[in-house]
This record gives C-alpha cells, sequence and structure tokens, in this order.
C-alpha cells in the first residue's frame, strides 16, 4: 500500500511526485493518459521540436527555475525576444520585443501604429498602472491582486483605458496567452499574465517537454492508463481511491491522496466534501482548442516570433507563432514551424471535425494574415484541447483560499492544480510541491 498516491501525472502531479520521493516517501501516480506531462508535455518529430501546450516559461517563474536547477536542467534555459505583431485591418503592425520599453514609451506605442494617438496615451496608462502594481501581480501569491479580483478583465480595461486598448490591445494578448475572452477572466488575471511577459520569455534546446520529460524520468511508480472513478472518504478521513486500470476496477488503500487533476475532474471523484471545495471547483472554467502546427520547408514570418489577432478581425484563430524563432534547435536550418491556436466558439466548432477539416479551415483564415502560405508543407498536426487553459473569473482568487482552508478540515486530502491559484505553470508546479510539503509535515 503506498502512503500517499498523486492522482494525475501533469504539472503538478510530477513536482509533488518528485518532491515526495527526494524525501525518501513513498507514492504512486497514478495518470489516466497513456503518457504524462499534461500541458507541459512535447515531442519530437522529423528534426522538428513541438511543444503541443505550453509554449514558455516567463522570467519570473521562481518556483520553476528552482526545481529545473534541482534536476539539473536550469543551464539549458535561453531568453528569446523576438518581433511580435499585432493584426489590424488585415495588417500586421510590428511592436517592439522589448516590451518594458513599449510599455514605457508612448513614443515607441505610436511608431507601431495599431492604436490611435489618444489610444496610445491610454496604453502608456496601463503600462504605468502595471509597473506600479509589479510586487501584487503574481501567479503563486495571488491574493495580493485581491481587489483586482472583483472585475472582469474587460469591465476593467474599458473603464480605465477605454474601449480601442481593450480591443486592441488588452483582448489580443489575453486570448493569445489564454485562449479565452477578457469577459471570461478577472482583471487579476488578466494584468498579471500581461506583467509576467513584460521582462521576456523562456525556453529550452530542447523544448518546454524537457521538463515533463525530465520529472517523468526521476518520478517512480507511475501507472499509466488509470482512471480514479472515486476519491474514498469516510469520517473526513481519506481512505484510498477507486481506480479503473485498463477496464479493472479496483480500490487502493492509501493516507493521503493528492488530487491533481483538472478541476472537471476533481468535482467528479470528490463526493460530499465541503461546499466551499465544490464552489471553487464549480467556478472553474477552461478555454478550448484546436492546436494546429504546421511545419514549413521555407521561412514565412521573417524574425517574427508571434502574431496576436483581435477577435474584431473575425478570424478562427486568437494568434499564431512561428517556433522556429524561439531558439535554432526547433526547426531544420531555413524551415518554419507555425502554431496556430484557434479558441472560443472556433474551437468548440472544431473539436469534434475531421483533421482535414480543421487544416483547410484554418489554412483558409491563415492566408489572409500570411499571404505566402500555400500548400507546401513538410507536414500539419492537430492538437485537441477540450480544457486548453484554465481560467481565472472574478472572484476566483477568494474561492480558490476559501477551498483550500476547508480542505484542511480532512485528514490526508490534499488539493493541487491551476485550479487552487493564477492558472501557469509556476502555479501548478508550486501547488504540487506545496501539497507534498503539507503531507511532509502533517506526517
Amino acid at each position: 500500500m503506498p502512503e500517499t498516491i498523486i492522482i494525475g501525472g501533469g504539472t503538478s502531479g510530477l513536482a509533488a511526485a518528485y518532491t515526495l520521493q527526494r524525501s525518501g516517501c513513498d507514492c504512486l501516480v497514478l495518470e489516466k493518459r497513456d503518457e504524462t506531462g499534461g500541458r507541459i508535455a512535447g515531442k519530437k518529430r522529423d528534426g522538428f521540436i513541438i511543444d503541443a501546450g505550453a509554449q514558455f516559461f516567463f522570467t519570473r517563474y521562481a518556483t520553476t527555475f528552482r526545481l529545473m536547477e534541482s534536476l539539473e536542467i536550469k543551464d539549458k534555459l535561453i531568453r528569446f525576444a523576438k518581433p511580435i505583431g499585432i493584426l489590424k485591418k488585415g495588417k500586421v503592425h510590428l511592436v517592439d520585443p522589448d516590451i518594458k520599453k513599449m510599455l514605457k514609451s508612448p513614443r515607441s506605442l505610436f511608431n507601431a501604429r495599431f492604436l490611435s494617438f489618444p489610444g496610445t496615451l491610454k496604453a502608456a496608462k496601463l503600462g504605468l498602472d502595471l509597473a506600479r502594481r509589479w510586487k501584487n501581480l503574481h501567479f503563486v501569491e495571488a491574493e495580493k491582486a485581491l481587489d483586482l479580483d472583483t472585475w472582469s478583465a474587460s469591465d476593467y480595461a474599458r473603464r480605465n483605458y477605454g474601449e480601442e486598448v481593450l480591443e486592441y490591445a488588452v483582448q489580443p494578448l489575453v486570448s493569445a496567452l489564454t485562449l479565452g475572452e477578457p469577459e471570461e477572466i478577472s482583471a487579476a488575471y488578466a494584468l498579471s499574465l500581461i506583467s509576467w511577459g513584460v521582462p521576456g520569455l523562456l525556453t529550452t534546446r530542447d523544448g518546454i517537454g524537457l521538463l515533463a520529460d525530465s520529472l517523468s524520468v526521476k518520478v517512480k511508480n507511475i501507472l499509466t492508463g488509470a482512471r480514479v472513478e472515486k476519491i474514498i472518504v469516510e469520517n473526513n478521513r481519506v481512505k484510498g481511491v477507486r481506480v479503473n486500470i485498463k477496464r479493472k476496477k479496483e480500490s487502493i488503500q492509501a493516507k493521503n491522496v493528492i488530487c491533481c487533476v483538472t478541476a472537471t475532474e476533481a468535482a467528479k471523484i470528490l463526493n460530499g466534501v465541503h461546499p466551499l471545495i465544490t464552489d471553487n471547483l464549480s467556478r472553474t472554467t477552461y478555454s478550448s482548442c484546436v492546436h494546429v502546427i504546421f511545419a514549413l520547408p521555407h521561412k514565412i514570418m521573417g524574425e517574427t516570433y508571434a502574431i496576436a489577432v483581435p477577435r474584431k478581425e473575425g478570424l478562427v484563430f486568437c494568434g499564431l507563432t512561428d517556433n522556429s524563432n524561439k531558439v535554432e534547435t526547433y526547426a531544420p536550418e531555413g524551415c518554419s514551424l507555425l502554431h496556430v491556436y484557434t479558441y472560443g466558439k472556433y474551437a468548440k466548432e472544431l473539436l469534434n471535425k475531421k483533421e482535414s477539416e480543421v487544416i483547410n479551415r484554418v489554412a483558409a483564415d491563415l492566408v489572409s494574415v500570411l499571404p505566402s502560405f500555400g500548400e507546401e508543407r513538410i507536414f500539419s498536426e492537430v492538437v485537441r484541447w477540450e480544457e486548453a487553459v484554465c481560467l481565472s473569473p472574478p472572484g476566483k482568487i477568494v474561492a480558490a483560499k476559501r477551498a483550500a482552508e476547508a480542505a484542511q478540515g480532512y485528514r490526508g486530502l490534499y488539493l493541487a492544480g491551476e485550479f487552487m491559484g493564477m492558472p501557469s505553470v509556476e502555479a501548478a508546479l508550486a501547488s504540487g510541491i506545496k501539497a507534498a510539503g503539507d503531507v511532509l509535515e502533517r506526517a
């Protein structure tokens, strides 16, 4: 009988297992899929590195980098700063890759020409507000931005910066990062995302998947193809789990259970727990994405890394990136690796479409942004995310805090994952490490 069962072999689950095993604590990871990694998984194909989920690390990811240092892979981190573009009325307007400089300088913003002069001044005000709130916009310590948690990102931006800044600055950035809409997330989350992006982005020469692979190699006792159907709790004490392992149902006893699945799955396997826990789970929503990847035998975006697409443009995707411009190892020399991210109603429409239909639909819109995009491709690939990015709507910070407090009333039950903080790789890893620390502390 394992001392601790960890449900989910994704970002937070692997971090929790690694932390426990380093301290000599016996644990078993149960993962419903055939492979681990979740949203930080990656792979290689025909000389290309594919980040299937998370696309980069923010430079402020302190917990992530400490973990990578422990795994002896921190030296593989590489910062990249390539131009980004904003699409407006069918034209791509390039902006300075130094986002900090752009937000501080109205002149730099004006030169980008995607905002009017009054809109540029209001965007500069947004930059000043971000600088003022810098220390209070924190993925792990989300409660520091509690005063912003009562607002939706759209209402806050419209009131403080105007409609133009909302539709051609805040919305494109927020949607590109969350695959959701500013109406769906809190101002606290939106401003944190923009703030954390200001210092720059990082990846590794082997892609984001290097972190998942490194953790998976270190963690022992991972059982894939194991779908947990229920966490067994009696008299406020964890007894174990009921699990379906390759169509065979059984019960596994354990003193502790760390639940590291999505809020949707957690709601299914946690029955009869405190209302504050279920309230947090029900408040948690996810964006959807049909992520389309095109490997091309030629360069198509020059040195530009990303193009954000405002919803007013009416395209099926909210953004696209050429990942060959992250680091030279991502693609063979002279090739492009386009990642196109559908979102909202378009993603939901495409989720159940055939791969050929998805590719044709996305390619039709892609030509309007990149006219030279054609039929010549090395390969195309479709990655479907019914639950792509965990969203943080208004009131979520308070709900997560109350859920964490309520969970302490159950001996042996620990909750981890993006839905317990401000959604990000950093928060997911931190929550898994914290849950493991709590297990060790209460042992």
